[in-house]
């Protein structure tokens, strides 16, 4: 009986050791996490003019809703090289004015960027300068300066200014009287141009149209009476010579240097400074 209970009570526990055996391995690990994967490619950058170059870059959209930048990462390609090129890093570079489709693909999905070229829009520049006379020295008013994209006249100092010029230009001056004279000149920055415009022979300047009459001053007088203002071919005149010609110097210095010298200043005006009139109406004094 002893031995018949020693071998029942074995049987049990080694029942029971399998059971727990068998329950342990039933038990199973919980499920791995889906990986993320790619929903979309964008693509942003800003266009370039033909001749420059700008930086694109990719950013992917995870299937999480989150975002990455894969500019590094993505294949890029242009789909005109001729219009735009692009390297592998995502730069752009224009080559000549049109429309071109910049594709990034990342993982197999792409975002395209649709862009336009455009041409590069030059600086330009101003010029300018003063217009004197080659004999006196005094500036020239009036006289006119012309580039290939616009003209425009001296003022009463002989100054002219031009706008929006690039490139290789002539510019030409002229005024009644005077020789045309032209400079070529290739503008990259502001400038100065000066012009001395030479005497047309045989036309003494400024030469009056029509030549006026004016009265030559009373023995022991200072002063001829004369309207006022005058216009003449250069300008409003400022002094009255001896060969009853007008002249449109800014300064008493070297005025009327080729017309006898001066018969009277017309004042008020520019170079009447240090002079004083007497009488009634416009008054011209001798120098």
């Amino acid at each position: 009986m002893r031995r018949i209970a020693s071998s029942f009570a074995t049987a049990v526990t080694m029942a029971v050791v399998a059971w727990a055996c068998s329950g342990s391995s039933s038990t199973s690990a919980p499920p791995a996490a889906a990986t993320p994967t790619v929903t979309s490619v964008t693509v942003t950058g800003t266009p370039p003019q033909a001749g420059s170059s700008a930086q694109f870059n990719a950013v992917a959209t995870m299937s999480t809703a989150a975002t990455q930048v894969v500019t590094t990462q993505a294949s890029w390609q242009s789909s005109s090289s001729t219009i735009a090129s692009v390297t592998g890093s995502g730069v752009v570079t224009g080559m000549a004015p049109g429309t071109v489709d910049i594709t990034a693909t990342y993982q197999n999905v792409s975002g395209i960027a649709r862009v336009t070229i455009t041409a590069p829009q030059p600086t330009t520049f101003t010029i300018n300068g003063t217009v004197t006379d080659g004999t006196s020295g005094g500036p020239v008013s009036g006289a006119t300066v012309t580039s290939p994209v616009s003209s425009t006249r001296t003022d009463n100092n002989g100054i002219y200014v031009l706008a929006g010029l690039v490139g290789p230009i002539t510019l030409t001056a002229s005024a009644t009287g005077y020789q045309t004279s032209s400079r070529s000149i290739t503008v990259a920055s502001e400038a100065r141009v000066d012009f001395v415009l030479a005497r047309t022979a045989g036309a003494p300047s400024p030469t009056p149209s029509p030549t006026p009459t004016v009265p030559r001053p009373p023995s022991g007088s200072n002063i001829c009476t004369v309207p006022s203002p005058i216009a003449a071919p250069c300008g409003t005149a400022t002094t009255v010579c001896n060969d009853q010609t007008y002249s449109c110097a800014q300064n008493r210095q070297g005025a009327c240097s080729s017309h006898g010298g001066v018969s009277c200043w017309i004042c008020p005006g520019p170079v009447c400074n240090g002079l004083t009139t007497s009488g009634s109406g416009p008054a011209f004094l001798q120098q």
